[in-house]
């Protein structure tokens, strides 16, 4: 498989403990959140006892059956450094010696979001990456016009909002570093999204766009959910990504399916492969987007370490080539964040 995304001439990837030899990355993932501090608990006005009850009760082993289906619990969307860290080993004991584990930590921010809730998060990624072995790429929004200092990706940034796209597209072109995009509502708003990228100067090619299954998600109605892929959205997803050279990420694999399942982990692998025979395999990556708590495997989820446990092998099955296990388990998105190596050389 040729490489959709070649890396400069002298090339590294930024990480929170410094430039890193993509050569070097084993396992990797897109879009992990890996801190996440929880939306302010608001009143208990309207609402049921029970409910509120709930929502302010620690998670348990009692309670995944109703978080696992959606419901609303403000311990559950908290994650700390020590989830953080021990998310973090069981990824690196996946990995399995196959070369240095790395993950993409968007920042994350949603209306009704502390103001301090990422203060501390650099040092905290830092020394989280420190303890676990795992290489941490920082990913944050702009401050003032540009990235902030020590950061790897500008985002994940909002595709509803054209202005703050072409302010993060300035900053990631002059700090030389690609952009990751939220997940978008529609391939519309995607497509808006990705020609003000471009009119700022940032090449399609330095784009991830994180949640591509709720892009080709089916419906029964205009706004109904359906279940599986839409082969129609997809197409017309792939011809976006084949036309600007964009970088597709596959998220949220490892969940529980429920009956609110609508694009499930084997959908994603068809998707993949579908991908391959376009010869766009290249163009994918993959995550676990765990944004609660009681999806790390210390709660009795799938954790960080299901793509590469379980989902890479269950694609081999489905007659996935080893080219296309080694671009979506980690190559790809290394040669995608490889940038312009600093004077001061190249950790491995």
């Amino acid at each position: 498989m040729s490489p959709r995304v070649p890396p400069p001439a002298s090339a590294a990837i930024r990480t929170v403990s410094g430039p890193l030899d993509p050569a070097s990355v084993g396992a990797a993932l897109a879009n992990e959140p890996l801190l996440r501090a929880a939306r302010p608990e608001r009143g208990n006005a309207g609402l049921p006892a029970s409910a509120v009850a709930f929502a302010r009760a620690p998670v348990s082993i009692e309670r995944l059956g109703a978080l696992q289906l959606g419901a609303a619990n403000h311990d559950d969307e908290t994650l700390g450094p020590g989830e953080a860290d021990g998310a973090l080993r069981s990824f690196a004991a996946s990995a399995n010696g196959s070369g240095r584990p790395l993950l993409v930590a968007l920042a994350e921010s949603e209306p009704g979001d502390p103001e301090d809730a990422d203060s501390d998060r650099a040092s905290s990624l830092t020394r989280l990456s420190e303890e676990s072995g795992v290489a941490i790429v920082r990913g944050e929004l702009p401050l003032g016009g540009a990235a902030p200092d020590g950061t790897g990706v500008v985002g994940a940034v909002p595709p509803g909002d054209p202005a703050g796209c072409a302010r993060a597209a300035h900053a990631a072109a002059a700090a030389g570093i690609p952009l990751g995009l939220a997940p978008a509502a529609s391939l519309g708003e995607l497509r808006v999204a990705l020609d003000r990228i471009a009119a700022a100067g940032l090449p399609g090619t330095r784009v991830l766009v994180t949640g591509a299954g709720g892009l080709v998600a089916a419906e029964h109605a205009p706004g109904v959910p359906g279940v599986g892929v839409d082969p129609a959205r997809f197409d017309a997803l792939l011809d976006l990504a084949e036309e600007r050279g964009a970088v597709l990420c596959f998220d949220e694999l490892g969940r529980i399916p429920s009956v609110r399942t609508v694009v499930s982990d084997h959908d994603v692998a068809l998707a993949v492969l579908r991908a391959e025979a376009r010869g766009l395999g290249g163009a994918v990556v993959l995550s676990a987007r765990i944004r609660h708590k009681h999806r790390l495997g210390a709660w009795g989820g799938a954790g960080l370490e299901f793509v590469h446990q379980q989902f890479l092998p269950y694609l081999a099955r489905l007659g996935a080539p080893p080219g296309l296990l080694t671009a979506v388990g980690g190559s790809t998105l290394a040669r995608f964040l490889s940038v312009q190596s600093p004077a001061n050389g190249v950790a491995a």
